[in-house]
């Protein structure tokens, strides 16, 4: 396409309001193709219309069982058709939908629920026992349970039940806890109004992250921004039109899995293929079998994807992109990557993204031509890009690594309940705008190519999911056993960082497997999954910066040296 066609095509689209909320925008496409497929899950396949029916009748329970608007409702859910069901009827009814993880532990789930404040919370059966205490003390007005089978095709309902679902304990009957099944039946006799007056600055969605500081908020995320960010996925992916399928395999709770994953493609009338299991086989397998048009990966998936036999063969033609982003994509594996499809009769190349969770997911991206070695690309349309020197709102030349800093449409309102925070991460600059400030290190070139350098702020990054060393430090730091710790992330080809911890044990304890074992047990307790350290290692002490405090860079030359080393 012409430069001078793309801009007229941006004009077009700029004529066009946007929809004033998530849901309108869904609906807007299901009133025009009813017909078409909005998600395909399991064996089960459910059109637009469908998806909206089930939608309208979710919105009349809430209204049934309390929700109003302005309330907020925690979606602790993998990728599966209820999450989505509930997400746009609570964005319906004017509420606001709080995404956590659901593999999130129990002390992390009590901070989600009361920062948020949310009354209600859609999760999954096997989680119940997270939750139980929260419907016990009233923290929740309203738990709903839902098993993956709810909403399944005929084959792999029965499947189900006989292999994951048989090891599903039996959850107790509780006043303020309803099934998917009977929640969905509060709704049936309802005769109230569930239409509210959904503005476009409404906060739709609350998305959990360490920010620029690593100390958890909660981002508060509008109806606009995720509108935007749909309209620019269509601006720079020329090839897409309705009825193209993305494999939605990022999880919900993650900007990228719920902003592109989910909502981009359903209000352009695309096809989500939902895939719970975020494993290499199964994503392999998706690719083989369902024949998505659009996936996603981070760098260790990528890398992973490589080796697996599953793609042995396999023709690959269907594919019209494939983005990776999370994390820094090395030249040699997108080098190694785009030979690999293109042995599979795929001429798509890799299109590395760049973003934070506080403007949803990616707002760069590499052109699907004229990629430049070491880019992420341009920034997404409307969106604009500045690098300036740390610590102030000063421009650097062009070519001078300084913070990266992003002014658009998908830039947050705010982070929730935290206003120091907030005008701390959204400046005003000389020029008038607002600016995110990443707390990331870029530069940008004369023809406004972007190029990511390092993290200013500590973050390990595994498997794509952001661990945050100061909060695993806290975590460790309340074990009985140690007196102090340190967190790391070491170089891992299959995760791309692993989490590795570093303890001072407390005097009156030696350094035995044993205790170890406990720390390690502790962790599993304490924090998700994917930031328990996978190892820990005792020190007798710590080199410490003229402030006193842990110097962590120190730690990681030792363990680079150490490597080096054999």
């Amino acid at each position: 396409m012409s430069s001078k066609s793309a801009v007229k095509k941006s004009k077009k689209n700029k004529q066009k309001p946007l929809p004033k909320s998530m849901y309108s925008a869904v609906c807007e496409i299901a009133k025009k193709q009813p017909n078409s497929i909005a998600m395909e899950y399991s064996g089960k396949r459910i059109s637009y219309k469908e998806l909206l029916n089930l939608i309208l009748k979710c919105s009349a329970s809430l209204k049934a069982c309390g929700i109003k608007q302005g309330d907020k409702v925690t979606i602790c859910m993998p990728n599966i058709p209820q999450a989505v069901i509930m997400l746009y009827a609570v964005n319906k009814i004017g509420a606001a939908a709080s995404m956590i993880h659901p593999k999130s532990p129990e002390n992390e789930i009590e901070f989600y629920l009361r920062d948020a404040g949310s009354t209600a919370c859609l999760t999954m059966n096997e989680c119940y026992s997270n939750f139980k205490k929260f419907i016990d003390n009233n923290t929740l007005n309203l738990l709903i349970t839902t098993e993956a089978s709810d909403i399944m095709g005929i084959i792999n309902k029965p499947i189900y039940h006989f292999t994951e679902g048989r090891y599903i304990d039996y959850i107790p009957l509780h006043d303020h806890k309803l099934s998917w099944e009977d929640f969905i039946q509060e709704g049936e006799n309802y005769k109230g109004d569930y239409s509210e007056n959904v503005k476009d600055d409404d906060i739709a969605v609350i998305l959990y992250s360490g920010g620029t500081t690593g100390q958890i908020k909660g981002i508060g995320l509008t109806n606009l921004n995720f509108n935007s960010l749909a309209k620019q996925f269509a601006e720079v992916n020329e090839t897409f039109v309705s009825g193209d399928k993305v494999l939605s395999s990022m999880g919900i709770s993650h900007g990228y899995g719920l902003g592109i994953g989910i909502h981009s493609v359903l209000a352009l009338g695309g096809r989500c293929v939902l895939l719970p299991d975020y494993s290499t086989d199964s994503f392999a397998r998706c690719i083989k079998m369902r024949k998505p048009n659009y996936i996603a990966c981070v760098p260790s998936l990528l890398d992973r994807l490589l080796r697996t036999p599953v793609l042995d063969n396999a023709n690959l033609k269907f594919l019209k992109g494939v983005f990776c982003s999370s994390d820094k994509l090395p030249t040699e594996l997108k080098n190694r990557f785009d030979y690999f499809l293109s042995e599979r009769y795929s001429d798509v190349k890799v299109r590395e993204g760049y973003g934070t969770t506080e403007c949803i997911t990616i707002s760069c991206i590499a052109p699907e031509k004229e990629q430049r070695e070491g880019s992420i690309g341009k920034p997404l349309p409307d969106t604009r890009y500045v690098i300036v020197k740390t610590g102030t709102t000063d421009e650097c030349c062009r070519g001078e690594f300084g913070e990266i800093c992003i002014s658009g449409p998908t830039v947050m309102k705010c982070y929730v309940n935290n206003s120091v925070e907030t005008a701390d991460i959204l400046r005003i600059h000389p020029d008038g705008r607002i600016w995110l400030h990443t707390g990331d290190l870029g530069k940008m070139d004369s023809d406004g190519y972007v190029y990511f350098d390092q993290r200013i702020k500590r973050m390990i990054i595994t498997n794509g999911y952001n661990v945050y060393p100061a909060q695993v430090e806290n975590v460790i730091n309340k074990c009985r056993y140690a007196q102090s710790s340190c967190v790391i992330g070491v170089p891992d080809s299959k995760v791309g960082q692993r989490v590795k911890a570093f303890v001072q044990l407390k005097k009156e304890y030696e350094k035995t497997d044993e205790i170890k074992e406990r720390i390690l047990s502790y962790c599993k307790q304490n924090m998700t999954d994917y930031a328990i350290p996978k190892d820990i290692e005792f020190v007798d002490s710590f080199p410490k910066t003229f402030t006193g405090r842990i110097a962590y860079k120190e730690m990681i030359k030792r363990e680079q040296q150490k490597a080096e080393e054999g």
